[in-house]
């Protein structure tokens, strides 16, 4: 509906939190923002049955043919003619991945 409107969208938290990194399989980091007192709900969201079997998927994929989880979710985004702007947020200088914005 919306390419036939000619709306574009922005879309937040391409990434779906960070769960398409993988970086919730193995549990909850502390220095998460799942863990900030004020959005205990994002725990549920990043840690539920679906989001790791995604999570699970996509870093597999991004194994296979060689690129960070990141890279690939970024890269999915790119061409959905839906989609005219990304946005990326990260807390830290660290969190960011070299080429998370999809082949830099």
């Amino acid at each position: 509906m919306c390419s036939e409107l000619g709306i574009g969208l922005t879309t937040w938290s391409p990434l779906s939190f960070c769960v398409l990194t993988g970086k919730y399989l193995d549990g909850i980091p502390a220095s998460s923002r799942a863990n900030v007192p004020g959005v205990e709900w994002l725990a549920d969201v990043v840690q539920n049955e679906a989001s790791s079997r995604m999570a699970t998927e996509v870093v597999r994929l991004s194994n296979e043919i060689g690129c960070t989880p990141a890279q690939l979710a970024i890269a999915w985004c790119l061409p959905q003619r839906l989609f005219c702007h990304h946005r990326c947020q990260h807390r830290r200088a660290g969190e960011r991945e070299p080429g998370a914005a999809g082949g830099r």
